[in-house]
């Protein structure tokens, strides 16, 4: 009995252990959140089937009956799937818009278009907080994030940035007469986003060749890049949300000054 339930509770961790780590890098990215959970919950109810069609003390006609009533329950499931991001949809204003939607391991990206002023702004959203975006306040910080630094320094040739966002950073410090730029983003789905969305604020920087994006958290790059930089700036990244604190520290800008 004690070997039995040791294999059960090994098979309980290693199912554990694979679980999380599929959930991460294979269910999500391939599939997304909700067909993920769909998949999941349609495995978890054909296994159940598998387990009740094999059960010798469950009589023949029980068992097909369960597996029909579970048959039905899959097919009305599917059905009833919202269609078109209407969760999205709820609480939204009238003539907005969703442009793009991916997610990542990292984060969901989305960007949604609405009319403000008699004129349609597009903004970025990473899991529901707004990054970067068309309207002139947004515009305006990314610009004087890209140009100050420079500004200040006396000859500036190589530049880092931590993070893309809509791109109005890196492009205000492409219109220096610097080398080379590097950017590190951390979410693969915001450099697609604004190469198709916001190039009215970036103006396909991604192909100007002095710059080089890089995807991968930007603190961790700062600590292990043996390159050296003249400038060493960070996007509109907010303090207050999760992860973010850590661009804000003090062991962050010795970092920083590092190199």
């Amino acid at each position: 009995m004690g070997s039995k339930i040791g294999e059960v509770n090994s098979l309980d961790t290693a199912g554990a252990v694979f679980g999380s780590f599929a959930a991460g890098f294979l269910f999500i990215p391939w599939l997304g959140m909700q067909k993920s959970i769909v998949a999941l919950s349609l495995l978890s109810i054909g296994m159940g089937g598998i387990v009740i069609y094999f059960n010798p003390h469950t009589r023949k006609m029980l068992k097909w009956a369960l597996i029909s009533l579970l048959v039905v329950i899959v097919m009305a499931s599917i059905a009833f799937i919202p269609r078109d991001f209407d969760f999205w949809r709820k609480g939204r204003v009238p003539g907005e818009r969703l442009l793009y939607y991916r997610e990542d391991a990292a984060a969901t990206v989305v960007v949604r278009e609405y009319p403000q002023g008699g004129r349609l702004n597009r903004v970025l959203e990473v899991d529901g907080t707004d990054v970067a975006g068309t309207d002139y306040m947004l515009k305006s910080t990314q610009k004087l994030q890209g140009h100050l630094p420079l500004l200040i320094h006396k000859a500036p040739e190589k530049v880092l940035i931590v993070g893309f966002g809509s791109g109005g950073t890196t492009w205000a410090v492409s219109r220096h007469n610097v080398k080379r730029i590097d950017t590190v983003e951390l979410v693969p789905s915001v450099i697609e986003a604004a190469a198709r969305h916001f190039t009215e604020v970036n103006h396909g920087v991604i192909n100007d060749p002095r710059v080089n994006i890089k995807v991968g958290d930007g603190r961790n790059f700062v600590l292990t890049t043996q390159e050296k930089y003249d400038v060493i700036l960070t996007e509109s990244i907010h303090p207050i949300y999760a992860g973010n604190g850590n661009l804000y520290s003090r062991e962050y800008f010795n970092l920083c000054k590092e190199k």
